[in-house]
């Protein structure tokens, strides 16, 4: 979790300096939406991060399973 942490603190320093560089030339509405937008990608980034690792995590069990399956069948051949 850490690492996601770190992505989003980064993602939002990033994002803050955009929006800083907007507010400057534009209203306040416009930058609270902004904000919101900005609120939103960072979730939904955290979600596809954190469902692309269970996926990995999946997969790697799966693979590890498969493997464990073929050591058995191959010491029941024996």
């Amino acid at each position: 979790m850490a690492y996601l942490d770190d992505v989003e603190k980064e993602l939002r320093l990033l994002l803050k300096g955009t929006l800083g560089r907007i507010d400057k030339e534009t209203d306040y509405q416009y930058t609270n939406e902004l904000e919101v937008m900005t609120d939103n990608a960072v979730k939904l980034f955290r979600e596809k991060l954190l469902e692309s690792f269970k996926n990995g995590a999946q997969a790697a069990r799966n693979q590890m399973h498969k493997r464990n399956q073929n050591k058995q069948k191959s010491k029941a051949s024996k």
